[in-house]
């Protein structure tokens, strides 16, 4: 994915995610996710546990080119709490407090009320994975072209013709794949 600042700089990254592994696999998930700016590389990698990034003129004397993000953080969470936490299982964690909350921090007539308040957290909404559906459809509608021989698509994102607007090479007319914003 290719993101373009309004001023021209692009900056692009990559997601690499499999379950499809052999057996012997020394991990159950591969995931790699990379950023690359043009003065910079920020990589981060599932099984290593950690992140590493390039900077020029400021690594690594100025900025540490491998961060502890994962293990180590102070973070505003979705809900408006401030934590100190580490990688991985927190999110697991939130899930059964919620669950929990809903179904036993009070009488069970207020029941209702308690699962009605965590349906109301903004990060509990479907619309907070908006954006993940929008690369996935992209990136769908991109592959599908470039299997049918037309490789180098694009799509647009929040444009003036819709909110996913794919656009191909010699196809005169672009194919909206998503009219409103995303």
């Amino acid at each position: 994915m290719v993101y373009a600042y309004p001023d021209g700089r692009e900056a692009a990254f990559d997601v690499h995610t499999s379950w499809v592994t052999p057996d012997n696999f020394p991990g159950y998930v591969e995931q790699e996710v990379q950023f690359r700016f043009d003065n910079g590389v920020w990589n981060a990698h599932q099984r290593k546990r950690g992140v590493e990034v390039t900077v020029e003129g400021r690594t690594p004397l100025e900025l540490k080119e491998t961060p502890n993000h994962h293990y180590n953080g102070a973070f505003l969470e979705p809900w408006g709490a401030r934590s100190q936490r580490g990688y991985g299982i927190e999110a697991i964690r939130r899930f059964f407090e919620e669950v929990a909350f809903v179904e036993h921090s009070g009488p069970p007539a207020e029941r209702e009320q308690r699962l009605e308040a965590m349906r109301a957290l903004a990060y509990n909404d479907l619309a907070a994975d908006r954006n993940t559906v929008a690369v996935v459809q992209s990136l769908e509608a991109i592959l599908a072209r470039h299997a049918a021989g037309q490789p180098g698509s694009m799509v647009e994102v929040n444009g003036p013709g819709g909110g996913l607007v794919l656009r191909s090479p010699g196809q005169p007319e672009p194919l909206v794949l998503y009219p409103h914003p995303v």
